[in-house]
Parts: structure tokens; sequence; C-alpha cells
């Protein structure tokens, strides 16, 4: 168990609710402001999709009494505050039983018990799902409607569509599934002899390949992601990074512990419930030619053959102008900008250490698109979250609805904290803003960079 969860466990038995307010929603702690609305599908199937999410992860709580709000440092909510309620509002036994009903395979040692305030007789409940057997992953959502079973399937794993016209159970998808990710530990050796005889073939190609990785390439790529989600008619940015000579990235379909692909699963991370490249979920081979993992459309992650990293997301209140009021105020938040794209070059940094040769150049963008959606610009304030410079309403509006910002700078030169701060600043020259206004950065006028450390006390 995490020294998070140990940390908010604690608190609950000692029945000092206050001490769970400012902490923050992650991958193991969900808060809800009363009780789930079991009178509505919607409302059970809401139950169902918050346990077995935690179930197919780590495991997690939830708690039923915790009115959230959106953090203006993290992103993700943090608890506003605590609204203990009677005991005899909820049933566990009930909750049990709704969720036997609605998940398969039966999570093991889950419990609901409720935790009464210290000064009051009221208290609030809190759902514990311990972290599960890999054997009896995946969990699956199901239900029965008229005789027919329908299935969802969560956690990142994609609609299977089958020639079959036949319904498959959910016993029988979950077999499928759990056979499914096993699969790359059972063709590993036969992948590692296919890829040898490929080997020379790879070689006599590349200098090919490297000729088509154009503008028009890279255009595609990104055309793809946006024909394929919900950010083509959504504030959104793309971060791109590319070789500037041919090159490969070793081992890119492999899953090993410590490979590449584990990295794109499990992204490096400055601090817990950041703006950084986590998606959660599993990553897939597409074609052969690039690994991708997704969060939703909030996140999309692509590392390819060639050495280009691509990561797509929201430029609006649910990624980078997290904290804005609403989505007529989309005012971009400067942490957010920061810190995914220093997340992104030290990610990169990583990239590097699993290619066959160095390139020579690295060539940078940051690509904006719908930043005047329905004839409201995107904008930024400047200095850093807090600050006076903050509250001032010295707005910079976006000065047009798309923009591609790019730096070039040879290999050897490339730091994280540095190339991160010249993207930056490239983004805020664009919202019109002098360098001297970029936030969380060290002091040194001669060599600036990105300060990780500012980032990490927010």
């Amino acid at each position: 168990m995490s020294s998070i969860l140990e940390t908010i466990k604690a608190i609950v038995e000692s029945g000092e609710f206050n001490k769970l307010v400012g902490r923050i929603e992650g991958d193991s702690l969900e808060c809800k402001g009363q009780p789930y609305n079991f009178s509505t599908e919607a409302g059970k199937r809401e139950l169902a999709k918050d346990i077995s999410s935690f179930a197919n992860l780590r495991g997690g709580l939830i708690i039923i009494g915790a009115k959230t709000k959106k953090s203006q440092v993290h992103f993700s909510d943090e608890i506003e505050e605590i609204r203990p309620f009677d005991q005899k509002l909820i049933d566990p036994e009930q909750y049990q039983k709704l969720l036997r009903e609605w998940i398969y395979p039966e999570i093991e040692n889950l419990s609901i018990r409720y935790h009464k305030e210290a000064s009051s007789a009221k208290g609030v409940f809190v759902i514990d799902i311990p972290e599960q057997k890999q054997s009896l992953k995946p969990f699956l959502i199901k239900k029965w409607l008229d005789g027919q079973k329908t299935v969802e399937i969560l956690f990142g794993y994609a609609e299977r569509r089958r020639d079959n016209s036949q319904p498959l159970s959910v016993i029988d998808i979950h077999t499928a599934l759990q056979r499914g990710l096993h699969y790359d530990q059972n063709i590993q050796r036969g992948f590692a002899d296919l890829q040898a005889q490929l080997g020379e073939l790879v070689g006599r190609t590349q200098k090919q390949e490297f000729a088509k990785r154009t503008k028009s390439l890279l255009d595609d790529r990104i055309n793809t992601i946006f024909a394929n989600s919900t950010l083509k008619d959504r504030r959104s940015f793309v971060l791109v990074a590319q070789p500037g000579s041919p090159t490969e990235v070793q081992k890119l379909f492999e899953s090993s512990p410590g490979g590449i692909r584990a990295l794109l699963e499990n992204p490096p991370v400055l601090r817990y419930a950041g703006w950084d490249l986590h998606t959660l979920g599993p990553s897939q081979i597409i074609k052969g030619e690039f690994v991708r993992t997704v969060s939703g459309d909030r996140k999309i992650l692509e590392l390819y053959k060639d050495g280009t990293l691509i990561f797509a997301g929201l430029a609006d209140v649910d990624f980078l102008a997290w904290g804005s009021d609403n989505s007529d105020k989309p005012k971009l938040n400067p942490a957010a900008l920061v810190e995914v794209i220093y997340s992104f070059m030290a990610f990169y940094e990583e990239v590097l250490k699993h290619v066959d040769r160095q390139p020579e150049t690295l060539t940078f963008q940051m690509r904006f698109y719908n930043m005047k959606k329905d004839g409201i610009p995107s904008y930024l304030f400047p200095y850093q979250l807090g600050s006076y410079g903050q509250a001032t309403g010295e707005r910079h509006d976006a000065p047009e609805n798309e923009a591609v910002l790019h730096i070039q700078i040879s290999t050897k030169d490339f730091s994280p904290e540095k190339t991160a701060y010249e993207l930056v600043e490239e983004v805020y020259l664009w919202f019109g803003m002098e360098p001297e206004k970029i936030p969380y950065i060290t002091p040194d006028a001669k060599d600036k960079k990105i300060d990780i450390e500012k980032i990490r006390k927010l």
C-alpha cells in the first residue's frame, strides 16, 4: 500500500476528517460528495466502473462524503469539504450485491465501512479495493438485459471486433483477454528470432524510410490522431520530437521490464498528481509502426520506430487550462504548460537511450489548435500561480486559431531543463510576452532552464 493511502486511512480511522481537506485525488483515491444513486442504471454503472477500474490497476479507496473541486496546482481534484451523513443512508450489503451482479470476476476482499467523525454522530463511508491478483484480471462490467448480456471492457482495452455474429459470454471474453495480456511473453522468443531476420532488411531500407519522413508524414500522423479522437473539435495541443537523421528505437515492440515500451506505459513524473504524460493505460502496437498509450481523448502518446515522439492533449479546462472558471474563460495554466513540456523533454531523453544511433540534431514542436474556438480566445497571464502578475489583469490572447512553434538543436546540447525552457519561450513569445515573464525558471540570466524544484514544491 502506498504511503499516501496509509495516511488517508489513518486520518479516516481517527475521525479527524478536517485533515482530509486539500488531499488530492489520483489513481488510488476517488471522492464522492454523496452516495451513489441506484435509482438509475447510470448510477449503478458508475459504481461498477469506479470499482473495477481500481481493481484493474493497483487498488484504491473511494470516500463517500467528500466534496471536491479542481486544484490550481495539481492535475486532479482536491478535497474541498467533508460532508458527514447518517449511517442508514448506505446499505453495504446492497453495494456488495450490486457489484457481484455487475462485475466479473468477483473482487476479492473488498470492504465497505462506516467511519464516524470525532466531533459528531455522523460519518463517511470508505470503499477499500485491495490490490488484486494478476491472475484475476481484467475485471469486466457485465449486465443482463432481456436475457441478453452486454459487456463493457474498461481500463483501456480496445473493443474487439469478431466475425462471429453470436455474442460471447463475459466468461469467454475474460478468458480471451487474459490470454491476450500474456501474449507478449509467450511470443518473446519467437519475436527475437524474427527481429534478427529482419535486421538486414531494416538496414537496407533505413535511408529510404528517413527520406520519406518529411513534414507531410508528420502532418499525416497528427491528422490520424485527430481523425480518431474528439481533439479536432476542442482546444488542443500537440508536442513533437523528431531526430534530424536516420535512427531506430530498439526493442520498441517487446514487453520487457525496463524496456522503452514499459517506460511508455509508466513515464517519469515530477510529482504526484502533476501534469505529465501518464495515461495509466496499456500500450498497443499499431500496424508494426509505433506504440500508443491513451487516456480517453485527454492524452494520447505515440512513439514511432523512427524515433518520432508525439503527445497530443486538450488545451481546455480538462488539461492545459485546468483551474479555469469555465469553458468561456480558457485561461491556460502556466504550471500545466511548463510541467507538461518539461515532462515531454524528460521522456525523450529516455527515448534517446534506446536508439541504435544518436542523431546529429533534434527538432521539437508545439502545435496549438482551436485556440479561438467559438470566437473566444485562449489566453495566458505572466508569471507563476499565486503571483501578483497573475492578478494584474495583464491578459495575453492567442493571436491565431492555430500555431506551429518549433526549435532545432544539436543533440549534444540537449537537456530536458534547457530545451524545455527554449520551447516554453517560443510559446510565451507567440502569446506576446517577454521571456522574463516566464515562470518556474532558474535565476541565471545567461543559462535559463526550467527549475524543476519549483514545480515539485507546488
